[in-house]
């Protein structure tokens, strides 16, 4: 989406920065999203960094029913 604005971002965190102020703080986004993809980045780096067990299909399950409504609405949003 952010390519789409032709907007080039270097780190995850300045991706979901960015994504908050040019999608979500301007309504074309629900906040959800914006809280989900730094929800996302915190669980990257916890399957990377730590030995926890976690309950991985609860988890995926939610994702992918999440990155399907994002999708949807990101196809919405960049048409």
């Amino acid at each position: 989406m952010l390519l789409a604005k032709n907007i080039r971002i270097k780190t995850h965190r300045g991706l979901v920065a960015r994504f908050g102020q040019k999608f979500v703080e301007r309504g074309l986004m629900e906040k959800h999203f914006g809280r989900n993809s730094e929800d996302r980045h915190g669980l990257r780096s916890e399957a990377v960094y730590s030995i926890r067990e976690r309950s991985p299909k609860k988890e995926a399950a939610f994702m992918v029913e999440d990155a399907e409504e994002f999708l949807t609405k990101a196809k919405e949003v960049v048409a």
